[in-house]
């Protein structure tokens, strides 16, 4: 259900923000409705997010975060591409870079 909703979704986006936990950021991570999306959000220059490990199940393992800094939660960085391991910031709670933004959680520390 939540495919055809996306997938409908058409108009522009202020930010689109990803939620992170299980079982829904491994759905997300195979909606390809999603994936369009964010690829819309970045050729219009606008917002994205994820928290917690959704950075690395959906950004990363879709290729949407090849040339931004990167942060995850700990244990789902194998996740990211080579590409994305050279910008990882793994202790850092937020990572900025363009219009993208995550951010990791607090809990693990």
């Amino acid at each position: 259900m939540a495919d055809g909703f996306l997938a409908s979704l058409e108009r522009e986006l202020d930010l689109v923000l990803i939620p992170g936990g299980r079982p829904g950021m491994d759905t997300l991570g195979k909606s390809a409705a999603l994936v369009e999306i964010v690829k819309r959000q970045q050729k219009r220059e606008k917002w994205y997010c994820a928290s917690s490990a959704a950075s690395a199940v959906v950004l990363g393992a879709n290729k949407l975060v090849e040339n931004e800094s990167v942060t995850t939660y700990p244990g789902f960085d194998y996740l990211l591409t080579r590409k994305d391991k050279l910008s990882l910031k793994l202790k850092q709670q937020v990572a900025v870079s363009g219009k993208c933004s995550m951010m990791r959680d607090k809990s693990w520390e």
